[in-house]
């Protein structure tokens, strides 16, 4: 089996999945949904979640979504300890790079860097033939893109100019997580 590479859409309520593989192909696209409104319940239920999707799934890279704060502090606040505990869970699998990517980032490597949710997801379903019900998950789905693009360079194949240049963005001025021993 060769490598696979994760996305993750991090969400409060709903955190996107997406795992694929060497080619490209989806492994796994899935959410995991939270309905307790308990802060630490909640937290541990994505945690869970995202831990009970991995599972038996050995990624070699991941591609996080950096929060976004915006008009409302308090989600930014929360969507920041969400994508710590979700960075801790990615270290204790032993992920070997993990990248932190902008909203605009993502949006680019498909679209434009100011794309509604919608024309993201009319645009991936345009360039990969990809849809799901939940934005989270397409969003998910182009942050495992961006993972391989990244980890594979311009030898992953497939991926168009803007795309690579974007990939490539990311690994020289992304925030790279280096795996730690735990």
């Amino acid at each position: 089996m060769g490598r696979l590479y994760l996305g993750i859409d991090p969400g409060t309520r709903e955190t996107g999945v997406v795992v694929l593989d060497e080619r490209g192909k989806t492994r796994l696209a899935s959410a995991v949904h939270v309905r307790d409104n308990r802060k630490l319940n909640r937290l541990m239920a994505i945690k869970d979640g995202v831990q009970e999707l991995l599972d038996g799934h050995q990624i070699h890279s991941a591609a996080i979504e950096e929060p976004y704060i915006g008009a409302h502090p308090q989600v930014g606040a929360a969507l920041f300890v969400v994508e710590g505990v979700l960075l801790s869970l990615l270290n204790e699998q032993g992920i070997s790079e993990i990248w932190a990517v902008y909203v605009p980032e993502l949006k680019a490597f498909v679209s434009k860097p100011r794309a509604q949710k919608s024309h993201v997801g009319v645009a991936v379903y345009k360039r990969w033939a990809f849809d799901h019900p939940s934005a989270d998950v397409t969003d998910a789905y182009v942050l495992a893109h961006i993972a391989r693009a990244v980890a594979m360079g311009p030898k992953s194949g497939g991926y168009r100019k803007r795309e690579l240049a974007i990939a490539s963005e990311v690994a020289k001025n992304g925030f790279h997580i280096p795996r730690t021993k735990t």
